[in-house]
């Protein structure tokens, strides 16, 4: 392939992960050749992400940090193997903290210059704690983040609240929101809506929030033939390792399994009112800063995000002066639902639609503006934020 075309080297944490596949077609689509590098949660072995090559370091287990210190430190120590794999590589990206490690580990390697790349897109509960594991943490993020050049984060809130709030991390930053990504000739046409009951809530994507599944339960419970629920995605196993058997003890909340592919989000959000945008999995910290995947799938989609005042999502949505946003999820919600006519439905459908399809979506230009950053040798400014909307 013609060296016209930049290699970029994608280091991830998990290959299975919707999240790596989205950035990946990001990448393809800004028209880099893409090799993929890391581990999977799964037992699956892969040779291929969205069609680019992959090298697989192994399997990792969610929720047993151990193991994964482990691993990453074993992958370091034997990183040289995998060397002829990504030799001609411009630019290094790095998906969460243990993989910036390799990246680094890997320029050492190569004895080359080449731009790094930390993308963080959550900040967990251990980097945000108090005690010496968090300072730990803490630390060895910010050493690392002296050998990077540019930092991409999906939220305002990780900025304001993390990166800027614990300090010493001296990046340049980008914020890229997790908007849906335009490609494979995609189309957002969508049912007709019928604006009466039953309303209809999908809760798609990562299911990991217990309290959000005990709210929902409790919603359809007290509105009996007034509200159902649709939830589809990959529920967290440590989470929940019985999701199946949870859901099957209500009528009115019905799982369509895992997906994947951009194609089906149409499907799915085509048969719902409103899309869930609450989250209380790290609830005071990464579920409050953060800007879910739902917030844009379901405004491309037309379905009317549900969230609280208080969070990321609710100050976005508010700023945007659309959707349903409530003081606390139980009362108000069954209070909203409770009062919620057909005229007000339209009104909330009025607002979402009267937003430009850039709130929600990544376009081409934007993928290749992206590449071309991954690749160049940013000059190294303190506290510098380009805001992407």
């Amino acid at each position: 392939m013609s060296r016209l075309t930049k290699h970029i080297v994608y280091f991830v944490h998990d290959l299975t992960d919707a999240a790596v596949h989205r950035r990946t077609r990001m990448l393809i689509l800004g028209g880099a050749r893409v090799t993929v590098i890391g581990f999977r949660r799964s037992d699956k072995i892969y040779d291929k992400v969205e069609g680019s090559k992959v090298v697989d370091l192994g399997r990792t287990y969610d929720a047993r940090l151990g193991r994964r210190v482990y691993e990453v430190a074993k992958a370091a120590v034997s990183f040289r193997a995998q060397l002829t794999a990504i030799a001609d590589a411009d630019g290094f990206i790095a998906r969460n903290l243990e993989m910036l490690l390799l990246a680094v580990r890997a320029r050492m390697l190569l004895r080359k210059n080449l731009p790094i790349t930390y993308e963080c897109l959550d900040v967990h509960r251990l980097q945000v704690s108090g005690g010496l594991t968090g300072q730990c943490i803490r630390a060895l993020e910010a050493s690392l983040c002296t050998r990077a050049d540019l930092l991409i984060t999906s939220s305002p809130a990780f900025i304001t609240q993390y990166f800027r709030k614990f300090g010493k991390i001296n990046l340049p930053i980008e914020l890229v929101e997790n908007k849906v990504l335009e490609n494979r000739g995609m189309t957002t046409n969508v049912a007709v809506r019928e604006a009466k009951p039953p309303w209809v809530i999908g809760w798609f994507g990562s299911l990991r929030c217990t309290r959000s599944l005990t709210i929902l339960n409790g919603l359809v419970t007290h509105l009996p033939g007034l509200v159902k629920v649709v939830t589809a995605g990959r529920p967290a196993s440590g989470v929940f390792p019985n999701f199946e058997s949870l859901i099957d003890k209500s009528k009115d909340i019905v799982f369509l399994g895992p997906y994947r592919n951009p194609e089906d989000l149409q499907p799915l959000y085509s048969q719902v009112h409103f899309s869930w945008a609450i989250d209380y999995y790290e609830d005071g910290a990464n579920s409050n800063w953060l800007l879910p995947n739902r917030l844009y799938e379901g405004g491309l989609y037309s379905a009317i995000p549900i969230s609280l005042q208080h969070t990321e999502t609710g100050r976005w949505l508010a700023e945007k002066k659309m959707g349903v946003l409530l003081t606390d999820s139980e009362l108000s919600l069954l209070e909203f639902f409770k009062k919620l006519t057909s005229d007000r439905y339209l009104q909330l459908q009025m607002e979402i639609a009267r937003l430009s399809r850039s709130n929600w979506a990544h376009d081409v230009d934007e993928c290749q503006k992206l590449v071309s950053q991954f690749v160049e040798h940013p000059t190294h400014e303190p506290e510098r934020w380009h805001q992407s909307y």
